[in-house]
């Protein structure tokens, strides 16, 4: 069976992406974004699952995985935390390579890991921060409340997420990343599709 797909919308993003950019930042980005999914790939393993297929798309990944035994909270904050972990890593390494090997490019790639961490550190979901937030809260105040709590918090975040946006895309004029972002976080707030079921788990979020 197949586990690996790639969407065709995906592909041909990435195909112009790289064809108009001159400046390497594509490259960078994306070396940075599959350390951070090889991150979530690494702590799905240790918690003990089993990838079932993995989608990418515009929007990241699409992990699909099932479980050996039913996870605690503490091991799906792990799960999520660890894409962003990893960068951090990543970052503290390529900053102490370019005290040896200094390169713009490896300052760059530092600055690309780092935005990567901090954006989904976001507490809203769908991002890896929003779900160890939610995974905190169920622990601590109970599946439903917690749940509330973590949805309500997204909503905010997702809100000022949407004013930084129009904020960025004023100065920028053409920079409307953060809009995108605020509205897969403010759909996801009004209309949270269940992140766990009996034949296994799945997780879908974006990755810029």
């Amino acid at each position: 069976m197949q586990k690996f797909t790639v969407s065709y919308p995906l592909l041909i993003a990435a195909a112009l992406a790289l064809a108009f950019d001159k400046s390497g930042w594509i490259i960078l980005y994306l070396a940075a974004a599959a350390l951070h999914e090889c991150g979530h790939l690494a702590a799905i393993l240790l918690c003990d699952g089993r990838v079932q297929h993995i989608t990418a798309t515009l929007c990241g990944l699409k992990i699909d995985y099932t479980s050996r035994r039913q996870t605690s909270y503490a091991a799906d904050a792990l799960m999520a935390l660890a894409g962003p972990l990893a960068n951090l890593a990543v970052m503290l390494a390529a900053a102490a390579a370019s005290r040896f090997f200094p390169d713009e490019n490896l300052f760059y790639f530092c600055g690309v890991n780092l935005i990567l961490a901090l954006f989904n550190l976001i507490p809203a979901a769908p991002l890896d921060g929003g779900r160890a937030l939610k995974a905190a809260l169920m622990a601590l105040w109970g599946a439903d409340r917690g749940e509330r709590a973590a949805q309500t918090v997204s909503l905010a975040a997702g809100w000022l997420l949407a004013a930084a946006g129009l904020i960025l895309l004023f100065f920028t004029r053409r920079n409307a990343s953060l809009l995108f972002a605020a509205l897969l976080v403010l759909q996801n707030a009004h209309c949270p599709s269940a992140r766990r079921s009996k034949q296994g788990n799945m997780r879908n979020k974006p990755c810029f």
